[in-house]
């Protein structure tokens, strides 16, 4: 990625980490437009768990459970890009422990509804 790439990434990470999943997603999605290859696939990860987030604090557990499970499967899918600015290997094995908790439930009660979204930080 571009400087003014990761920056704007930096952007969108700071919204996800403030709970600004819907503004989250509108800034990374300007992002993955411009991004190719493996880059892209990984941008758009990020994007299904902002998306995920966003379902499960509207109760939408369907919603949650069908982003979170896209996302990890980009992220096992493609390899992660030597030099991207972010822990995957981390971000995926928190991941799916969120996703271990939601198949868990049946409906969204509020401690899974509440449950915290992994902090996303630059790794450079």
């Amino acid at each position: 990625m571009t400087p003014d790439q990761i920056n704007q990434f930096k952007r969108g990470l700071d919204l996800f980490n403030s709970g600004e999943f819907y503004d989250c997603h509108e800034v990374l999605e300007a992002l993955w437009e411009d991004l190719l290859g493996n880059e892209k696939r990984i941008v758009q990860g990020v994007l299904q768990i902002a998306v995920g987030f966003y379902h499960l604090r509207t109760g939408n557990l369907n919603g949650a459970r069908s982003q979170l499970r896209k996302a990890a499967g980009k992220f096992e899918t493609f390899p992660t890009p030597p030099d991207f600015p972010l822990d995957i290997p981390t971000l995926g094995a928190e991941l799916n422990q969120i996703r271990n908790r939601l198949s868990a439930v049946d409906e969204p009660v509020p401690d899974v509804v509440n449950l915290p979204a992994p902090q996303l930080r630059l790794c450079i």
